[in-house]
């Protein structure tokens, strides 16, 4: 986490505690540094994960501004005598940093089966007056996707918001993002799903609420039950037990 940001740690990965506004200034601070920044947003699915990989930590360690998502996070901090006042996911937070950054910062959209990244391009581009899109490009995994590093390289993006699955698009960006180019690498997720039409949003009161993975569940009973009635459980779980060993880390 960049120095200055206060911050509450669960199992090794340290969390921003910022409010909304704070956040998205944060953001804009480190576009200022004009060095390689990555933007991450941690659930409890992927706090699991970061708890028994040693790499992916590392990645979230290392990045510059780590935001939590959802109610798993926030319990696990306030067991550390921390707080979160805040709930954040790259579906909310990373138009209101686009909206903040204005049209003189290009962006580039990387991600999402082909076509999905230019249909989500033209929904930003509506709902935010002056969104300068210096480029689009599928899944790095696609086999229609060219070279995305050399694209975005070439189209002088400032702004690179990923959208693939975690722990995928944090491993990504801390190995291409300095080659790419851009100043900040958002790990957004499902936004360019979301923005494209092609994965439903959940309403504002379960988002308000911190209630989205619940919210999910009732949607998406498959693949991603087992994530949401397990996580959360699992994530406390695995706090409480570090906390009892003394290898709790407190805000600072």
């Amino acid at each position: 986490m960049r120095a200055g940001i206060p911050t509450v740690t669960v199992l090794g990965v340290p969390l921003a505690v910022l409010h909304a506004d704070a956040a998205v200034a944060q953001a804009r601070a480190l576009l200022r540094n004009r060095e390689p920044a990555l933007v991450a947003f941690v659930d409890a699915r992927t706090l699991n994960i970061a708890g028994h990989d040693e790499e992916y930590r590392r990645i979230l360690r290392d990045a510059d501004l780590v935001l939590g998502d959802g109610l798993g996070p926030a319990i696990a901090a306030r067991l550390g005598g921390g707080r979160l006042p805040a709930s954040f996911d790259g579906t909310t937070f990373t138009p209101r940093l686009l909206a903040a950054v204005g049209p003189d910062v290009p962006v580039f959209l990387l991600g999402g089966r082909p076509g999905v990244a230019d249909r989500a391009a033209d929904t930003l581009a509506g709902r935010i007056p002056g969104l300068s899109i210096a480029g689009t490009a599928p899944h790095p995994g696609s086999t229609d996707a060219a070279d995305p590093v050399a694209a975005i390289r070439r189209s002088g993006a400032r702004i690179l918001v990923l959208g693939m699955e975690s722990p995928c698009q944090e491993r990504w960006l801390a190995d291409h993002l300095a080659g790419a180019g851009a100043t900040i690498g958002v790990a957004a997720g499902a936004l360019l799903d979301v923005a494209a039409g092609t994965k439903p949003r959940p309403p504002l009161w379960a988002r308000r609420a911190r209630l989205e993975p619940a919210y999910r569940l009732g949607v998406e009973l498959g693949r991603q039950s087992r994530h949401y009635l397990l996580d959360d459980p699992t994530l406390l779980g695995r706090v409480i037990v570090e906390r009892s060993r003394g290898r709790w880390n407190t805000s600072r």
